[in-house]
């Protein structure tokens, strides 16, 4: 397993990279103490890319959410987990739209961060759970009889089973699928419903009543 590590505070980087090795000990974690090196560090490893990359949201060299944005363009394989000191909604927000697959506060347990990293790592999002009910992150309103329309039978299955917090991995294990075929349907679920992201995905789901826990 491979790790990013964006943070410009040194302590920091050393913390979460001995905690990861903790949890993790074949990870190879790479750290980064800017978006610049990031960079360079991710062209080095163009190869073999990291399985997550976790970035801190306020750096010296520029603007966290663009950097977010920038990671998604050059490597949309890659789940982003932002972790960062601030918890306020609207970074939470923004984090996610600009394409991050998970956002925790760096006040956070560390079961919680062992929690969203394993999320991500299984194909899962993770996000505060007041962010998740707060509709008002859904990018527009939508109707279940209007989603009815723009998904087959089986994509409708897998949204019902994102929105009970299924990973892709999970969701491929219960239906029977492979998980790259679970990959296909969720990016064909987020182009069809015109969403940014595997998390507002779930929120519209949970807000159309899908989730059957």
């Amino acid at each position: 397993m491979k790790i990013l590590i964006v943070d410009d505070h040194h302590l920091i980087r050393a913390g979460l990279e001995e905690q990861l090795k903790r949890w993790f000990s074949s990870a190879n974690v790479l750290a980064a103490d800017s978006a610049k090196q990031a960079i360079k560090i991710l062209e080095q490893q163009n190869s073999s890319p990291p399985d997550i990359a976790m970035v801190d949201l306020f750096m010296p060299d520029g603007d966290g959410f663009e950097f977010i944005r920038q990671l998604c363009n050059l490597y949309p394989d890659i789940p982003i987990l932002v972790l960062s000191a601030s918890q306020n909604p609207s970074h939470i927000r923004k984090s996610i739209s600009m394409g991050a697959s998970g956002y925790i506060a760096k006040a956070s347990s560390s079961s919680e961060m062992l929690r969203a990293i394993k999320r991500l790592l299984a194909g899962g999002s993770y996000m505060p759970t007041e962010v998740q009910t707060n509709s008002s992150t859904e990018p527009g309103v939508k109707t279940l009889e209007f989603v009815k329309t723009q998904l087959t039978a089986r994509q409708l299955e897998i949204l019902s089973l994102m929105a009970e917090g299924l990973s892709n991995k999970e969701i491929a294990e219960q239906c029977n699928l492979a998980y790259n075929t679970v990959k296909v349907h969720v990016s064909a679920i987020l182009k069809a419903l015109d969403l940014n992201n595997r998390i507002h995905a779930t929120i519209l789901a949970k807000n159309l009543g899908l989730a059957t826990d």
